[in-house]
């Protein structure tokens, strides 16, 4: 379908070009998060980074980025070192 087709269709359809985006954004998150979670049912049955990524037809490093996505262990905040006052001169 041509970009013209698709925009003649839109416009039959009464949407305004802005709602349809705002349309096609959700629904991509959507479809985004339920594959994330099915990765995530599928690595918890074992299978490893390699195999997801061969039955999603994605990289590796995404599989491995969207699965310890939030795992990551955090050293908290560092304190604060303020620079000390010294007199030139």
């Amino acid at each position: 379908m041509k970009r013209a087709d698709l925009m003649r269709r839109m416009h039959k359809a009464g949407l305004r070009l802005d709602d349809a985006a705002t349309a096609a954004s959700i629904a991509m998150n959507c479809l985004r998060h339920a594959r994330d979670d099915l990765m995530e049912r599928v690595r918890g049955a074992g299978l490893s980074y390699r195999q997801i990524a061969t039955v999603f037809d994605l990289d590796v490093a995404l599989v491995h980025r969207v699965l310890t996505a939030g795992k990551q262990k955090s050293t908290g905040n560092a304190p604060t070192v303020k620079p000390s006052k010294t007199s030139e001169g």
